[in-house]
């Protein structure tokens, strides 16, 4: 059996559209929105700094055990 189509909403008949804003509310959404692509771009090069330093305590740990290096935390007897 064959399902029937959904009822397409009339024109018109939607959301109300939305309220104008003012020329000051408008430069203060610009004005916020540019901080928060700043606040973006700041975070995300504190984590790509992050993410630098693991993968150098990686590398670090992985050249240790290589080495067959034996250290005063690696050592269980200490």
């Amino acid at each position: 059996m064959a399902r029937p189509r959904p009822r397409r909403p009339r024109p018109g008949r939607g959301l109300p559209p939305p309220e104008r804003r003012s020329p000051e509310e408008q430069a203060e959404d610009d004005r916020l929105r540019a901080e928060l692509v700043i606040q973006c771009a700041r975070m995300d090069a504190i984590l790509a700094d992050k993410w630098a330093e693991a993968a150098e305590q990686v590398r670090i740990q992985a050249e240790r055990a290589a080495a067959g290096a034996v250290f005063a935390d690696d050592d269980p007897w200490v």
